[in-house]
């Protein structure tokens, strides 16, 4: 295509070895579409490419793959040799990998090779000949692709690889490239092949041509390497006794999350000989990783308890329990490795244990922040550089025993900016430094600037001293054409920003774009002032349609994490310190018009309506309502908002006013309380609010308009806080979002809420504010009203007060059958049931604010009491008594509230 030979003369670099000058005359006196092998005054036309017969499918594919390029840059084919009857040319050749003939040819020796390891090379023009060979066949791949981008070669990515055309070809000389990669093993996946890239196979499939390439990490049948115990040993194959015991539990979950009881002698022999049958099914691979589930709870019985004590803790546990594996790995298998997570619980270095030599530790600092480097005082508050370096020092091997498993992407709400570069780069050097094993990337999943970051890593992972604003500058230049300089300043702005940010948060990588680091990075000030005019500027430079998409491509992550950040919800209420309680918040006219750009680039780009499966988020949740038609942008409501934003700001502002909330939030009064109750989302209790202390008794959460006018399914839980109930002892059981019914007595203190449940149970709940002291009393009813008995029916009060339970101040009171009250610390958790449940009372008092919440119930109707407290809220938390319905019967639970001071 013309364009990418346009691009190729644009940005073409100056190399000797390429040889510009001269081209036209050398063309005259060479036939059309050589390869000149150029030395001094002297050219040689080669004619042809020569691999052993002996060597490896790879490197014989390197071979073909070197004669397809330069056949598509030349329109002429340069035959490949692998050796035979027929002597080779005195010049003239190319030498695909070592061989006999290249050495006699004094293209090379053998003890140039020795400090170079498998994946180190050499380009050599000599003579009249030129050696492409590696120390293993990887390292003749990657010179041949080094050679390659000498000759004008670009692998930008998947989608864009740059090959001149010439007429003639020159090779000049003086080329004499000895090169090796700073880490044994470099692996990760993204927008750009392997071995272009000089990337060691890891997980990845990777080919040379039509080749695949030998793994150097063990992949056990089914499954991925991170986590392969679940793999290797099926839990549902094995004896109960086998399996973690978590929670008063040992059961089978997925494989990548299954752990075990390592403490069994048995287990650890089945594990131990699963391994070994895995390394003589596939014995390719280097690296065997033994590892465990992903999750950070092990097993919790008395036995493993006790031998995480007896080997000193749980790391200790896990390195000997792998020792095991390794020794005998070492013994049927020497020169095979075994691999160890290093991760959430035994991230820390083990106290007594010491790794086996083939036992090496994969180090993954997965919740620090990936915006700055480990040297950065957040990062080492967290202990990264200690605990990696005492790995380091208590490692047979050293450094050489480490490798290191990096997350600078995100993996949740995919797309949105993640600058993680440049803080990876600054690692990569203190790794080097190190001089650990290798560096694995944990994909880069489809993520905002994955094209850059899928060419500029791999090429830091084998040179960490690269020129990285250099490698920036001229992906940039290929990908973005004219318009490549605003975007190399977004480039920069937006990981400088993230690099010299003073946020206390940290970026992590599974916390999603409302995590602390980001909602103190990307202001609207920020945003407005210093990246959006790159954006602006970007897209009036855009040549071509190709190069737009590029460009709104990040632009939508830029969009929405602003917007998720700023405006996150269409319109709100949310609560405030007022006597009405609550402000109405909806955009701006500047966030419509980001909204209407942010759907307009979502429609273009083929971007899913859910932005994050797993937490159910849509984009919905930004533009306040939900599309009636399928696709979504053929919904009248969003078209009208794409295609004029000003006229839809003013539409949905006269349709959001105070008058159309206040019909959804129903009010009830008394001298001491009020009390705010949504029949749509719940019947709950939204507010509680003291009018003599002009404080709310609540915690609350923001309200969104769309769903006051529409409610809310009960298929995933919001917490919306205030007081709720379940009929159901599990949490979120249904009662806490269905649509009720609600009638308001004629004083206004008291209101009646009723509403059918799926399991043919119907809730009523009376509320009433008392009028002689700050109390309310809920009376809530699950009454039959199927055909069929209903077994285990259950009521579950669930109120969120506002007294933050991290408080020392806070303190637990219990109401004795004496009639006495007892006073204790409050903790996270406490259940209160059998002999130890409050004799009609219980409740909390904080002495700091001088308040006291106490919850009266009748003991009849009540099993057990609950106390759980967080960090924003403590629930005084109420079971009923269970008991199977026969229809037309009820269940009842009756209990008030008083607030003292």
């Amino acid at each position: 295509m013309w364009w990418l030979f346009a691009l190729w003369i644009l940005f073409l670099p100056v190399d000797p070895a390429a040889g510009d000058a001269g081209v036209n005359s050398v063309a005259q006196k060479a036939s059309a579409g050589s390869v000149l092998l150029v030395e001094g005054g002297r050219r040689m036309e080669v004619q042809q490419i020569f691999v052993h017969s002996q060597a490896h499918a790879v490197e014989k594919a390197a071979a073909r793959e070197l004669q397809r390029i330069l056949r598509e840059i030349t329109s002429r084919e340069v035959p490949v040799a692998e050796g035979g009857d027929n002597p080779l040319p005195a010049q003239g050749v190319i030498y695909v990998g070592k061989s006999e003939p290249a050495r006699a040819r004094s293209l090379y020796a053998d003890a140039e090779y020795e400090s170079l390891g498998t994946d180190g090379f050499i380009l050599r023009l000599k003579a009249g000949n030129l050696l492409v060979a590696g120390g293993g066949y990887r390292g003749t791949v990657y010179a041949v692709y080094r050679l390659l981008e000498r000759l004008g070669c670009r692998f930008y990515s998947t989608e864009l690889e740059v090959l001149p055309r010439r007429a003639a070809l020159q090779i000049r000389s003086p080329l004499n490239v000895v090169d090796s990669p700073a880490f044994e093993w470099r692996a990760m996946w993204g927008r750009i092949r392997p071995m272009t890239a000089g990337l060691s196979p890891g997980e990845w499939e990777a080919k040379v041509g039509e080749i695949d390439l030998p793994k150097m990490m063990g992949v056990p049948p089914r499954g991925f390497w991170h986590h392969t115990m679940g793999f290797l040993l099926p839990a549902q194959n094995l004896p109960q006794e086998f399996l973690a015991e978590i929670g008063g539990e040992r059961r089978v979950t997925e494989p990548h999350l299954q752990q075990y009881c390592l403490s069994n002698p048995d287990l650890q022999k089945a594990m131990t000989d699963a391994v070994l049958r895995w390394i003589e099914n596939d014995p390719a691979p280097l690296y065997y990783p033994v590892h465990y589930g992903d999750t950070g709870q092990f097993c919790q019985c008395q036995r493993c308890k006790a031998w995480y004590q007896e080997h000193g803790s749980l790391t200790d546990a896990v390195i000997w329990f792998n020792n095991q594996v390794a020794r005998e790995v070492a013994r049927r298998h020497p020169g095979k490795f075994v691999t160890t997570l290093a991760y959430w619980a035994t991230r820390k270095p083990p106290v007594k244990e010491r790794p086996l030599p083939n036992h090496l530790i994969i180090f993954c600092a997965i919740v620090e922040c990936q915006a700055r480097p480990w040297s950065h005082p957040v990062n080492v508050k967290y202990n990264v550089i200690a605990d990696l370096e005492r790995w380091i020092a208590l490692h047979p091997l050293g450094a050489k025993g480490i490798i290191t498993f990096e997350y600078p992407t995100t993996y949740h709400y995919v797309g949105y900016p993640y600058p993680a570069l440049y803080a990876f780069a600054e690692n990569l050097k203190y790794y080097k430094r190190l001089g650990i094993r290798g560096v694995y990337i944990c994909g880069l999943t489809d993520g905002h600037l994955v094209h850059l970051y899928s060419y500029v890593m791999p090429r830091l992972m084998w040179d960490p001293h690269a020129d990285l604003r250099a490698l920036s500058e001229e992906f940039c230049k290929a990908w973005y054409g004219k318009a490549w300089q605003p975007m190399r300043d977004y480039v920069h702005r937006l990981h400088r920003s993230a690099f010299e940010s003073t946020s206390e948060g940290v970026m992590d990588c599974h916390a999603g774009p409302g995590q602390r680091f980001f909602r103190e990075l990307f202001t609207r000030e920020w945003l407005d002032r210093q990246i959006y005019p790159l954006f602006e500027r970007a897209e009036r430079l855009a040549e071509s349609e190709t190069v737009k998409r590029r460009i709104w491509r990040e632009k939508w992550g830029v969009l929405f994490t602003d917007l998720f950040l700023n405006v996150q919800r269409g319109r709100d209420i949310v609560p405030d310190s007022s006597e009405r309680g609550y402000s109405r918040q909806m955009p701006s006219r500047q966030s419509y018009q980001r909204i209407a750009d942010l759907l307009r680039i979502t429609r273009e780009l083929g971007r899913n309506w859910t932005v994050e499966p797993r937490h159910r988020y849509t984009l919905s949740a930004i533009i306040g309502f939900e599309p009636t038609a399928t696709p979504w942008w053929q919904c009248p409501q969003v078209q009208r908002l794409m295609e004029g934003p000003q006229r839809a700001y003013e539409e949905e502002l006269r349709a959001f006013s105070e008058e159309e909330v206040a019909k959804r939030i129903v009010r009830l009064e008394s001298p001491h309380l009020i009390a705010d109750i949504v029949p749509i989302l719940g019947g709950r209790i939204w507010r509680l609010y003291s009018r003599q202390w002009k404080q709310d008794l609540f915690w609350r959460g923001t309200l969104e308009w769309r769903l006051l006018q529409n409610g809310h399914k009960a298929d995933y839980y919001l917490n919306f806080g205030g007081y709720e109930e379940y009929a159901g002892e599990r949490f979120a059981s249904p009662g806490w979002s269905e649509q009720y019914e609600c009638t308001v007595s004629p004083d206004g203190r008291s209101a009646l809420l009723s509403a059918n449940l799926p399991n043919g149970l119907q809730l009523t709940r009376v509320v009433t504010l008392s009028p002689d002291e700050a109390a309310i009393e809920i009376e809530s009813r699950l009454t039959n009203r199927s055909a069929q008995p209903v077994s285990n029916v259950v009521l579950r009060a669930h109120p969120q007060f506002r007294l933050p339970g991290n408080s020392e101040s806070l303190r637990l009171l219990v109401k004795t059958a004496d009639g006495e009250w007892k006073e204790a610390p409050v903790r996270s958790e406490t259940f209160l049931g059998g002999s130890e449940l409050p004799a009609g009372a219980w409740g909390i008092r904080d002495q700091q604010r001088e308040i006291t919440i106490l919850n009266e119930f009748d003991p009849a109707q009540v099993r057990q009491c609950y106390l759980y407290a967080s960090a924003e809220f403590t629930n005084l938390e109420l079971f009923s008594t269970a008991k199977t319905l026969e229809p037309g019967a009820s269940l009842v639970l009756r209990h008030r509230y008083v607030v003292r001071r």
